[in-house]
């Protein structure tokens, strides 16, 4: 938060500490095996609206602005997977997965098939099987 900030974006910053906050006490009932009550697992779109539509003066507020938004983002995933836990689903992303980290995740797991896949018989021998070197004769 820059130093001089507008009543307005301290404003926005207590209404994303409030909804940070409250998504922290719902997640830590989860984790705890207690109830969650899904009356306040919402994402908050107001918040967003009026993060978007805040008009900066400095470039300090600019920054804040951004950073807020981004770490709101980062709360609605947490929502968004405390829901689909909450639901019977796994922790996984599977269907929320952009064609981008498709694509990483499919290279990520050829690679790894690729070092844990057993060699073969010719690649073995080959390796094993090398040109005798000639050891230099010292006296």
């Amino acid at each position: 938060m820059p130093a001089i900030a507008s009543d307005r974006l301290v404003d926005l910053h207590n209404d994303l500490t409030h909804y940070d906050t409250t998504i922290a006490q719902e997640l830590r009932e989860f984790l705890r095996g207690n109830a969650v009550n899904r009356s306040r697992l919402l994402v908050d779109e107001e918040l967003e609206e009026m993060l978007r539509d805040f008009k900066a003066e400095t470039p300090a507020e600019i920054e804040c602005r951004r950073d807020m938004l981004r770490y709101k983002r980062r709360i609605d995933d947490v929502v968004s997977e405390l829901l689909h836990m909450i639901d019977g689903g796994s922790a996984s992303r599977r269907t929320a997965r952009t064609t981008r980290e498709k694509k990483r995740s499919t290279r990520r797991s050829k690679a790894m098939a690729k070092e844990a896949a057993p060699q073969t018989v010719t690649e073995t021998v080959t390796e094993t099987v090398t040109e005798p070197r000639e050891e230099p004769v010292t006296t």
